[in-house]
């Protein structure tokens, strides 16, 4: 069991760090600008702030899916990977949908 732990932490761990980001993503649109979501077209300062937070959180996703590949056992790299990969991708998609509800 303890050889699969790299591939149970990798399927887990990305929707726990979406779960805490949205709240914390909506505490820092009211504390610093207006209350909103990521459905704007324009290219206010706001928009673009949102959009750089979500994009950072992004990249801070598929650096820890790197991360758990490269510290997986040998023979479960590329099952590691695979898994913290889609892990990450359907974390972001479940995280950008969240933002867009009001």
């Amino acid at each position: 069991m303890s050889r699969w732990k790299s591939v149970l932490f990798a399927l887990s761990v990305p929707p726990l760090l979406g779960i805490f980001f949205i709240p914390l993503f909506r505490t820092m649109q009211q504390a610093y600008g207006p209350v909103g979501n990521l459905e704007g077209r324009d290219l206010t300062p706001y928009a673009q702030r949102d959009q750089l937070v979500f994009t950072l959180f992004v990249v801070v996703l598929f650096l820890f899916a790197i991360f758990i590949a490269w510290r997986a056992p040998r023979g479960l790299r590329a099952i590691t990977s695979i898994v913290a990969v889609v892990a990450a991708i359907a974390t972001a998609f479940c995280v950008f949908f969240g933002l867009m509800a009001p």
